[in-house]
């Protein structure tokens, strides 16, 4: 039974395999069963017996790899530091690293848009979850405002960086988002 199982595993990863191949050089609606089956070196019948379609595939990869980021950004910090803001935008650099291959694939799909809001749901709720404490003394508005800016902004240079790479580590990926993100206080002109 567990050689089945083996056999199964392997097999549906060669397909994934294959499918973000042909994703990273191919748009997704050009993309037939057969042209996956190709290239994972399996017949049409044996695609089918583990997906019922591209969009049931695609979606399997987009679940396993964002619940793997997701378990990378499950934590919980207990102080409201510089150095605790750091450990979470390190931790979501970590995650951009980490996945880089699958990020870039998923970002340059462009009828992608279920990807785009797992990832911003994931990336919402690591920042979200652990609240900012630059952001305590600001009115609602103006720090709905501004988690808005830090979210779109991280997942804008998750993007940048996952389709061009870099030579950063995540330390400094982390401490690059936070200089230009956290500030501490609201500027005198917005509100009045």
């Amino acid at each position: 039974m567990r050689k089945k199982d083996m056999r199964i595993e392997r097999t549906q990863s060669s397909i994934k395999r294959a499918f973000l191949s042909l994703l990273e050089t191919e748009n997704y609606g050009k993309i037939t069963i057969q042209d996956i089956a190709d290239e994972a070196m399996i017949n049409r019948n044996t695609f089918y017996l583990h997906y019922k379609d591209k969009d049931v595939l695609l979606k399997s990869i987009i679940d396993e790899n964002m619940d793997l980021i997701d378990e990378h950004l499950d934590f919980k910090l207990s102080n409201d530091t510089k150095e605790d803001e750091i450990i979470i935008l390190e931790k979501i650099a970590e995650a951009l690293l980490k996945y880089r291959y699958f990020l870039k694939v998923m970002f340059s799909c462009t009828e992608n848009k279920y990807f785009l809001e797992r990832f911003d749901n994931s990336i919402s709720k690591s920042i979200i979850g652990n609240h900012s404490f630059h952001f305590d003394n600001l009115d609602r508005e103006y720090r709905e405002t501004q988690m808005a800016f830090i979210i779109s902004g991280s997942v804008g240079l998750i993007k940048y960086i996952a389709s061009r790479g870099t030579t950063m580590n995540a330390t400094q990926i982390a401490e690059m988002l936070y200089s230009l993100f956290f500030r501490p206080s609201k500027p005198e002109t917005v509100g009045e």
